[in-house]
């Protein structure tokens, strides 16, 4: 998968950054990939397998037969050595993942979160399809174009224009689209950050391309709940010129740590 540079998306991501409405900052942010496989994909599908697999094979840990003693319950017999959960044959109930099976929409979509925050750590190989819900093409444009309706009149220009570049890229249903959402909050990177956050993914199979559409509300920083001015000015994870959303920090450059979000022990975070 790689990332596509195109000048009509970053004229429309430039008009739709931090713009005011809705009583928080909104950005709406468009990015183009394609999608074909390569060794990153294969590797993505072998890391998915790999995840799925661990987490079948590992059951819970029975709690030890002393434990029952201290609550007046009988002793219970202790379990066979070196078999947790009591069960020597609980890989037979288990059907294990082939990397070859996993869905190359799974694949791909992981592919583009990857891409947009793994400078933050973050690695979605922990996803399944039952995180991204299929929208029909009305319900997708409906969502998204209740944000564009709502956002001031300096923003008209990019709103007429938004169906129309995106459609040049990845058309409609009728030329082979697919509309999906990544609908899992603890695994949202910006939950822990931004007012709301949609991530949208159109796929064209045909066209071999996938539109990655990122929507995120943050808190107005020159006001807060008190009516006062809030100190320094407004920033964004997305700040710079990038193919990515983040750019990486330079040498010697100091960040704010990162302490929230998805899985914090599986990513490091303590």
């Amino acid at each position: 998968m790689k990332f596509i540079p195109l000048d009509s998306f970053s004229a429309l991501n430039s008009l739709l950054q931090g713009v005011e409405a809705q009583g928080c900052c909104i950005t709406m942010r468009l990015e183009a990939y394609t999608c074909r496989h390569t060794k990153e994909e294969r590797q993505i599908a072998n890391n998915i397998a790999s995840y799925q697999n661990n987490v079948q094979l590992t059951p819970p840990i029975s709690p030890s037969p002393a434990i029952g003693a201290y609550a007046d319950f009988p002793p219970q017999e202790a379990l066979p050595p070196l078999v947790l959960g009591g069960s020597a044959d609980l890989a037979a109930n288990y059907s294990l993942v082939n990397p070859d099976e996993i869905d190359d929409r799974l694949v791909y979509f992981v592919a583009a979160l990857n891409t947009v925050y793994e400078s933050d750590g973050y690695d979605f190989s922990v996803l399944r399809e039952n995180d991204f819900v299929r929208y029909t093409e009305p319900q997708f444009r409906t969502e998204v174009s209740n944000t564009l309706q709502s956002l001031p009149e300096q923003c008209h220009p990019a709103v007429q224009r938004f169906w129309p570049t995106m459609e040049e890229v990845v058309e409609n249903a009728e030329g082979g689209c697919e509309y999906y959402e990544f609908c899992c909050p603890s695994c949202d990177p910006l939950a822990d950050t931004a007012v709301y956050a949609r991530h949208y993914f159109v796929y064209n199979r045909r066209k071999k391309v996938l539109v990655l559409l990122v929507e995120y509300g943050e808190s107005n920083p020159y006001r807060g709940d008190d009516g006062l001015p809030h100190a320094g000015g407004p920033t964004s994870a997305w700040d710079g010129e990038s193919s990515t959303y983040a750019s990486t920090p330079e040498a010697g450059e100091e960040g704010e740590v990162y302490g929230g979000g998805k899985n914090r022990q599986f990513y490091g975070y303590y």
